[in-house]
């Protein structure tokens, strides 16, 4: 266990991309909320949030706020997308690129135990870095407005209002990263079987490693509709994140449930009960699903695929 964490802390002293890049992220969107805050309006009033009746489909400002706190998140996770596909081609081919596998192969530490720490680094580690500092980032950006326009702190019970902007909610937020968690373990589970592969491929190409990746799946997959005008092999590869949010929450499939949520309060106004996003977490269902364990089950093989490869590389 010792010589797995002291793989996983080589990885980011070796890849310092992997933790500046979410933190160059918040500093750049803290920054921009401090000049430009008093000139940012969100107005929900104008785009059906607010204080219509039910039947105008509105959404309260209450679950308005989730939203916001949930869309802030969204340029880390597509930074830790990127930089996971990266560091997963990247990390095994690197280490026969500049002849370091001479030294790890040197050293007592079984070749299953290098793999797994740089699957656990590109698949667990990055997404759950991104959402502790987007989870910062949103606390800081929230207090920040809330303080800078006298809004107050809001409780479970109440929502601050400024120009019909929701104004900090400790209960929103904490929902909205309870949300964000839940959405990222689940995704880690769902995608895995695109890590391992990339994994894969990083242990097998010499050269081009970017381009045997991506080249294989787009030939087969027009190869395929060319020859016998199918889309099998590109409908089992897919794995979409609408269908995996269909696993993840319960009751999800109403037309209707996303818009009639009640009227929200009026600017300044306090609420009742809280009201958020109308999400019924389903982890059950994620977990019963087939295409999840079968994922899976694929991912376990891209990965002893890989340290089959490297137990036989020859730097």
């Amino acid at each position: 266990m010792k010589a797995f964490t002291m793989l996983l802390r080589r990885e980011f002293w070796e890849h310092r991309v992997l933790w500046i890049a979410p933190l160059a992220i918040a500093a750049v969107m803290f920054l921009t909320m401090q000049v430009f805050a008093g000139y940012v309006h969100l107005g929900f009033g104008n785009v059906g949030f607010g204080d219509a009746s039910p039947a105008g489909g509105t959404l309260p400002h209450s679950a308005a706020y989730e939203l916001v706190v949930l869309a802030t998140a969204t340029p880390f996770y597509i930074a830790a997308v990127i930089l996971a596909v990266i560091y997963l081609l990247d990390c095994l081919y690197a280490d026969r690129r500049d002849r370091s596998l001479l030294f790890w192969k040197s050293i007592p530490v079984a070749d299953h135990t290098v793999v797994l720490s740089k699957l656990c680094v590109g698949l667990l580690l990055i997404p759950l870095g991104a959402w502790i500092v987007a989870s910062v980032t949103t606390l800081a950006l929230g207090l920040s407005v809330a303080l800078r326009h006298g809004l107050g702190l809001g409780g479970g019970e109440a929502l601050t209002q400024w120009g019909g902007t929701p104004g900090w909610h400790m209960l929103g937020w904490l929902r909205a990263l309870a949300y964000s968690l839940y959405l990222t373990l689940a995704a880690v589970l769902w995608y895995a079987p695109y890590a391992g592969y990339l994994l894969l491929v990083s242990a097998w190409a010499k050269r081009a490693v970017f381009a045997w990746a991506f080249m294989p799946p787009v030939l087969l997959t027009i190869l395929e509709r060319i020859l016998f005008h199918t889309d099998y092999f590109a409908h089992f590869t897919q794995r979409p994140l609408s269908g995996l949010i269909q696993l993840m929450f319960s009751d999800l499939g109403h037309h209707d449930s996303w818009l009639s949520l009640g009227s929200g309060p009026s600017p300044g106004a306090s609420v009742g009960p809280y009201h958020g996003l109308p999400l019924q977490a389903d982890p059950g269902a994620l977990l019963a699903s087939p295409s999840l364990w079968a994922g899976l089950l694929i991912t376990a093989l891209f990965v002893w695929g890989a340290i089959a490869l490297r137990r036989r590389a020859d730097a």
